[in-house]
């Protein structure tokens, strides 16, 4: 959600500068543990994955930082773990309330707080998420269970990803309504399709573009292409439009194609400019995302405008159409 956070505003900063400093994530992070915590044996196993998750260079490396009834109970005994049931009972004893909010009343169930900074891309906090699930599946509670972790970052993590997986969907079911729609206006699926063509071929350049500009793949940039095959194939279909009529006026196929290019390529240019210089307003909005999604977007509807001046022309010369 920093993201969509105002650049340099003090709160953000303060945020992000209390997250670095203290391990805050600003969200609530657990994992639950269930069995006998009056067990040595389960207070060390505890405190053994977490020290595995510690020493992972996937979590460690993003600033993760853990605190779970184990580690209360170590710096209380001096640094070591209890061995003794009975010397881990003194201690609880001791404890009393300090530890009400870590435990329950009878000692079968502990929370263990995972503190994750703000600020982590997506990939970064999907990455920590599978890295902590990963030990925990591999961790053996005696007598007990582990259950994965819940909070903040793994349900964004989840929406996530179910938003990116349906987003994908609906970018392939409006290229099909798109293809549909075109067929019925030309009454062609041959015409139809090479009008879509290089809208395909300017979604295929989507990665380059994030990539060229350090911009990351999500929910927000992949929706973008489902936005531009609505919006770009508009230039191909004002082409191809303008081809078809040059043919019906009795134009050979090349001076129908340019005469399509050239009574309507400057049109095309006035819109695609005006449509630009609308979104370039966009950039003085000082929010990150909003700035990624402008420039993409502006970039996708230039590559849309060049295909079907320059690409659309070279694909009808070279199907012979």
């Amino acid at each position: 959600y920093f993201s969509m956070a105002p650049k340099d505003n003090p709160v953000v900063l303060k945020t992000q500068e209390f997250s670095e400093r203290f391990g805050s994530s600003g969200g609530l992070n657990l994992i639950m543990v269930k069995a006998d915590l009056k067990d040595p044996d389960v207070i060390e196993e505890i405190y053994n994955m977490e020290e595995r998750m510690r020493s992972d260079s996937r979590i460690s490396g993003c600033g993760v930082t853990f605190t779970s009834i184990a580690d209360v109970v170590k710096k209380l005994n001096l640094g070591e773990l209890p061995k003794d049931p009975t010397r881990l009972q003194i201690i609880y004893t001791l404890l009393e309330d300090k530890i009400e909010m870590m435990v329950d009343e009878d000692f079968s169930e502990t929370l263990i707080n995972v503190n994750i900074p703000v600020g982590l891309s997506m990939e970064q906090q999907r990455e920590v998420v599978l890295a902590i699930n990963s030990i925990i599946e591999n961790t053996s509670i005696p007598g007990g269970k582990i259950y994965p972790i819940t909070g903040t970052t793994a349900i964004n993590v989840a929406i996530n990803d179910l938003l990116f997986e349906q987003q994908i969907r609906s970018l392939f079911i409006s290229i099909l309504l798109v293809f549909a729609t075109l067929i019925i206006i030309f009454r062609s699926s041959l015409y139809a399709f090479l009008t879509i063509v290089p809208i395909m071929f300017v979604l295929l350049l989507e990665p380059g573009i994030l990539v060229s500009m350090g911009i990351s793949l999500s929910v927000v940039t992949i929706s973008i292409a489902s936005i531009i095959v609505g919006t770009g194939v508009d230039y191909g279909v004002h082409v191809t439009k303008r081809y078809l009529e040059g043919i019906e006026e009795g134009l050979n196929k090349e001076k129908a194609m340019e005469e399509a290019i050239e009574k309507t390529g400057l049109s095309l240019v006035e819109a695609a400019s005006t449509t630009i210089a609308g979104l370039i307003s966009v950039y003085f909005v000082n929010v990150p995302a909003l700035q990624e999604f402008m420039k993409v977007v502006i970039s996708m509807i230039a590559l849309s405008l060049l295909g079907a001046v320059f690409f659309m022309p070279a694909l009808y010369r070279l199907k012979g159409i």
